[in-house]
C-alpha cells in the first residue's frame, strides 16, 4: 500500500521575521500556502495513493479562517473525486472545536475528534485491511502521554499505523511519549507530528516526523516536504516529495580586518548573485548575516546596517516578476 504522510501545515499562519516586504513578495507568499496544498493534491492523485494522513495542525489555530477551511475542503473533495480517502487529526494549535467550522467535511475525509485513542478501519482498492489508531487535541495541551490508550497490533489487519501528534519526552504538555512504548505495540508505521524539522526516529517499526512542509521562518530551513510511504509485506519506504514554492535561507558572510568596503560589497553581491536564478521554480528567503574579526574597524558597515541603509539597498534591485531570492 502506499500513502501520503502529511502534518504540521499552519494554514494561516504568516511568515514572520522578514520585516516590510513590497507588494510583488507579499502577494507571492499570500498564495504559497494555497499552492502547498494544491501540490499535496496533485502529488496524492499522480501517485496514486491508497489514501493520505493529516496528523495535526493542519491549521494554525482552533479558529482558522474561512479562506483557509474553504482551500482544505475544497482539496479534500479533489481528493474525493479520485477516490483517495483521506485521515485527519487535529494538534495542539488547532485543536477540535466541532462548531467553529464553517463547511461540512467531505465524505471521505475520516475525522478522530476525541482525545481518547480510537481505531478506524479501512479496506484499500487492492484489498488490503488498515487499520488506523489516533487521536485528537480538544485543547491546547494534552500533558500526558497516550500510547498507554492504543491498542497492540491488530492481527487480522494487513497494516496497522499509529497516528500521534506529539513530543518524546517524560514533561512537554504535548502527548509526551517515549520511542520504546511506541515500538511496543507493534504497529507498521507511526504517522507523527507537531515538530517542525523532519526526522526519522526509529526504523523498526518506522516513525516518521515529516516536519511542515513549508517553513514560515528562518528557523525551519531543510523542511524536506511530505513523506511519501509504502508499506509491502513487511518492507518499508519513506521517500520525501518537496511542495513548498518558497523556502528559508541563511547566508552566512565573514569579513577580515584588510577588506575595504568595496571589497565587502562586491562579496555580498557576489555570493547573492550564485542565489539568482529565473528558472528556479521555488523562491528563498535569504537572511543576510555578517560577521567580523575581532578588533576590526567596520563601523560604516554596523551604521549602515542598523540605519537599514544596507538592507533597503539590496533590497531594491530583486523586485520583478521573476525575482527568485529577497534578503
Amino acid at each position: 500500500m502506499h500513502f501520503l504522510h502529511c502534518a504540521d501545515l499552519h494554514m494561516d499562519r504568516s511568515f514572520e521575521g522578514i520585516g516590510e516586504l513590497p507588494a510583488t513578495v507579499a502577494k507571492y507568499l499570500q498564495e504559497s500556502n494555497k499552492k502547498m496544498v494544491q501540490s499535496i493534491v496533485k502529488t496524492a492523485i499522480i501517485q496514486e495513493v491508497d489514501f493520505v494522513l493529516f496528523v495535526g495542525d493542519t491549521f494554525h489555530q482552533a479558529r482558522s479562517s474561512i479562506y483557509s477551511q474553504s482551500l482544505m475542503i475544497d482539496a479534500f473533495k479533489k481528493l474525493a473525486q479520485a477516490d483517495i480517502p483521506v485521515f485527519l487529526c487535529f494538534g495542539n494549535h488547532d485543536h477540535y472545536r466541532k462548531d467553529q467550522y464553517w463547511f461540512d467535511f467531505p465524505a471521505n475525509v475520516h475525522l478522530f475528534y476525541s482525545d481518547q485513542v480510537e481505531t478506524l478501519r479501512l479496506t484499500t482498492k487492492s484489498g488490503e485491511k488498515v487499520a488506523l489508531s489516533g487521536f485528537s487535541y480538544t485543547d491546547q495541551w494534552i500533558t500526558q502521554g497516550k500510547t498507554a490508550e492504543f491498542p497492540s497490533r491488530l492481527a487480522e489487519t494487513d497494516a496497522h499505523i499509529g497516528l500521534y501528534h506529539g513530543e518524546i519526552g517524560q514533561e512537554n504538555r504535548f502527548a509526551p511519549f517515549q520511542l520504546t512504548d511506541l515500538q511496543a505495540k507493534g504497529y507498521d508505521y507511526w504517522a507523527l507530528g507537531h515538530i517542525h524539522q523532519p526526522g526519522i526516529l526509529s526504523t523498526k517499526p518506522y516513525i516518521v516526523y515529516p516536519g511542515t512542509p513549508l517553513g514560515h521562518t528562518k528557523k525551519e530551513q531543510g523542511v524536506k516536504g511530505i513523506a511519501a510511504v509504502t508499506l509491502d509485506k513487511g518492507h518499508t519506504e519513506v521517500k520525501w516529495h518537496e511542495v513548498a514554492d518558497v523556502s528559508f535561507q541563511i547566508l552566512q558572510i565573514a569579513l577580515k580586518k584588510e577588506e575595504r568596503l568595496a571589497d565587502v560589497y562586491s562579496k555580498i553581491m557576489a555570493e547573492l548573485q550564485q542565489l539568482s536564478d529565473p528558472l528556479r521554480e521555488s523562491r528563498s528567503l535569504v537572511s543576510l548575516e555578517i560577521s567580523v574579526e575581532p578588533d576590526s574597524d567596520f563601523s560604516e558597515i554596523e551604521r549602515s546596517v542598523s540605519s537599514g541603509e544596507l538592507l533597503q539597498h539590496l533590497q531594491a534591485g530583486e523586485l520583478g516578476e521573476d525575482w527568485s531570492y529577497w534578503v
